[in-house]
């Protein structure tokens, strides 16, 4: 008894979809983009110096992570991407809640040339909290985010010289999408486990 009460508790607190939805999508139809325009990503080791790009977002529901698309290629070097899902730190990317290093790039078109990471650890993304998907280089690689074609302007964060700079722009095409997650208020929360605890209480009884 004490083992499905606690099967029934987690799977109330933590209830997740069949398929995955669109948390963010500024690609075209397609998955086409502009590449006349773009952020640039640059490696230690390239003319460029480490210059990091990095796109928000906030999920308008609790998700958990499921993949992320980018409008990436190579324009030159070693063709290695690094990318991250990170949370946000006083308005730039802060920590990493997953990475993906070692990437190897198409050439950036209008054609739906894009790159996709799959998540393993599914980090939950609270409603309303922003994150950043984040993209550097490695060795002398230099790499371009093509900007979207559906007119998204804002905020977009440029690593340079070792700080976050934050120009607003026509943002790098890319999407987000993950599994909806259902997590109760804490008062919801503390009555299920006493309902555990009763169900338990009166096992023990008989």
């Amino acid at each position: 008894m004490k083992r499905v009460a606690a099967v029934v508790f987690v799977a109330v607190l933590v209830t997740a979809g069949v398929q995955a939805d669109v948390i963010y999508n500024n690609f075209g139809p397609g998955n086409s983009y502009e590449n006349t325009t773009c952020a640039v990503i640059g490696g230690p080791g390239s003319l460029l110096g480490k210059w990091s790009s990095a796109m928000p977002f906030a999920p308008s529901a609790n998700y958990t992570l499921d993949t992320i698309t980018v409008g990436i290629g190579v324009f030159g070097g070693t063709n290695s991407l690094d990318l991250a899902l990170c949370d946000d730190a006083g308005g730039v990317p802060g920590t990493a809640l997953e990475s993906w290093s070692g990437i190897s790039m198409g050439q950036p078109d209008t054609s739906g040339v894009v790159e996709t990471v799959a998540s393993v650890a599914h980090p939950l993304l609270t409603s309303g909290d922003q994150y950043w998907v984040v993209a550097s280089a490695d060795g002398n690689t230099v790499a371009v985010w093509g900007q979207n074609s559906t007119g998204d302007v804002g905020p977009e964060g440029q690593f340079v010289s070792g700080v976050w700079g934050l120009p607003v722009g026509q943002r790098g095409a890319y999407s987000v999408t993950g599994d909806p997650v259902n997590v109760p208020e804490p008062a919801t929360c503390a009555l299920f486990a006493l309902g555990a605890l009763g169900l338990l209480g009166k096992r023990r009884k008989k």
